[in-house]
């Protein structure tokens, strides 16, 4: 052995994966190999003397995939619930109101033109009021509708939800009273029943403000009426604070001559500013209109404006998941700067360097995101199918907590997540390209 050449004591050994990369070399002058993805996926293996960084490693692919989970279960918890008010509230309610300052008189001819405009399906008559109603264990303020059971079901789906009774005795009552008159007949929401502890075929008082005036002031009128029919709506509101009887019955009750308004329901309820305009035209300046949207405006404002800003805070899960990128990635790159400078001395571009940790970070991204799809969707399934998360339906509503799950939604959320795990990586990968060999390697 010369003395030019080295000793076996001072023969510098490249590191595993260096070592491992020159077995390849070959494939790597014919381009068949990206080394990038070989040494990135590497890099992602844990050894003993690195188990710190993979610990890091597991933290950030667990806040990716919480970020992602939380962001898809409450979004898809969001629009369900936004899809769930939206039909229970056009269960009960027309999609458009129309009245008269001066009240309607005579409903026919109203009724014909609101029917003859191109897009609307169904038309009613109602009037309502504020009345008490007296069961036998209590008395509630409840409101009352009075409907026109002929055209009823054009604007309102009410026979599919009746618990129990018949739709037909609200106009044909058939059983006696105690003056052996029948008793006007009404229905009941099922909560309200259970309310006031009466069933089917049992007497309810309703109690109207507006009585006699007697020497000890006025007097309130009260009123008999039979239970004839239970529904339940799934909407609590409804389901506990509204009675129905016929439109004759409710004008002899509230003493009115004229009705409140026509009920109208079109084809199309994402068209309906352009059937409501129509119906304006037919009907003249004399009539107003109001849509289910114009009705329903701050609650469904409210509820775009909570599922806004509930993504906004939920999507700060992900970004502390990124900075667990970038931190374990600046790691990385201290830890591999013997690595880096042997790879550049090989003939590495900087882009190829680079690539390296970028293609490292994308892979905690495209794993976190995965996993957060896979946990967001199966809850969000669980919660559709077994309805395990539970609330008071006299608070919020509802009673299970509605979920639509959206694929685009889904998709946005995970393309959202692996966007930014991508960005999170430009810093260390570009801190690991400006490395320069030559100092890197003085002290090796």
């Amino acid at each position: 052995m010369t003395s030019d050449e080295p000793s076996n004591s001072q023969c510098w050994t490249a590191p595993a994966s260096i070592r491992q990369l020159s077995i390849s070399a070959p494939a790597l002058t014919m381009g068949t190999v990206q080394y990038e993805y070989f040494i990135a996926l590497r890099y992602l293996r844990a050894k003993r003397r690195q188990t710190f960084v993979s610990v890091i490693t597991a933290i950030a692919i667990a806040g990716v995939t919480l970020g992602v989970a939380a962001l898809i279960i409450v979004l898809s918890g969001m629009a369900g619930v936004q899809e769930y008010m939206r039909d229970k509230i056009l269960g009960f309610n027309a999609h458009i109101i129309v009245s008269r300052f001066s009240g309607i008189q005579e409903p026919g001819e109203a009724l014909d033109k609101i029917k003859s405009v191109s897009g609307v399906t169904g038309a009613s008559p109602f009037i309502e009021g504020q009345v008490m109603i007296r069961g036998r264990s209590r008395s509630e303020g409840v409101m009352v509708r009075g409907i026109d059971p002929a055209t009823v079901s054009e604007v309102m789906s009410i026979g599919d939800h009746i618990v129990r009774g018949s739709f037909d005795e609200l106009s044909n009552p058939s059983i006696p009273g105690p003056d052996q008159d029948p008793l006007p007949t009404i229905a009941l929401g099922q909560d309200l029943a259970e309310t006031l502890a009466v069933f089917l075929d049992d007497e309810v008082t309703l109690i109207v403000p507006e009585g006699s005036l007697t020497p000890l002031g006025m007097r309130p009128r009260a009123v008999r009426f039979r239970v004839g029919m239970i529904f339940k709506f799934d909407f609590y509101q409804v389901d506990s604070t509204v009675a129905l009887v016929s439109l004759e019955e409710a004008k002899k009750l509230l003493r009115a001559e004229d009705i409140d308004g026509i009920e109208v329901k079109v084809e199309d309820i994402y068209a309906v500013n352009e059937v409501q305009n129509k119906v304006n035209q037919a009907l003249g300046p004399s009539y107003v209109s109001s849509t289910w949207i114009q009705q329903q405006k701050q609650l469904f404002a409210a509820l775009k404006m909570e599922q806004i800003l509930s993504g906004l805070i939920l999507s700060l899960i992900m970004l502390v998941a990124a900075f667990n990128i970038v931190s374990m990635l600046l790691m990385v790159v201290m830890e591999k700067y013997r690595d880096i400078a042997i790879l550049k001395s090989m003939g590495a571009t900087d882009r190829g360097v680079m690539k390296i940790f970028v293609v490292q970070g994308m892979i905690i991204g495209v794993i976190g995101s995965g996993l957060g799809v896979i946990l967001g969707v199966t809850l969000c399934w669980l919660q559709i199918r077994y309805g395990l998360l539970r609330f008071d339906p006299s608070v919020y509503q509802f009673s299970v907590v509605p979920m639509k799950l959206d694929a685009l939604r889904i998709a946005l959320v995970a393309g959202m997540a692996v966007l930014i795990s991508f960005l999170t990586t430009l810093y260390p990968s570009w801190q690991a390209a400006r490395m320069k060999p030559a100092e890197s390697l003085r002290y090796e």
